[in-house]
């Protein structure tokens, strides 16, 4: 993996952080949306909302740890190459 390599994906690490902090932030204001309206539909719907998102949290967790195995995976092998030619 080559350094621009490198500093792409941490990049897009980077925004799939950011997209995860704001389904965080999101499902917090629903939230507070449900709570106003409690024991009716909109509460339902509020809930099956964060539902979803969490949904999406959850695929982003993984897109994350997916890149951090490759991105560490790439890294050991890097530094063996470097080794073997010291």
């Amino acid at each position: 993996m080559t350094h621009e390599d490198s500093v792409a994906l941490s990049q897009i690490v980077g925004a799939i952080k950011r997209a995860r902090s704001t389904i965080l932030s999101s499902a917090g204001q629903i939230q507070t949306i449900a709570k106003r309206n409690a024991g009716t539909s909109e509460e339902m719907l509020c809930t099956a909302g964060i539902k979803c998102l969490f949904s999406g949290r959850y695929w982003l967790d993984q897109a994350v740890e997916t890149f951090g195995h490759v991105t560490r995976r790439a890294d050991g092998r890097r530094n063996a190459k470097e080794a073997a030619h010291a």
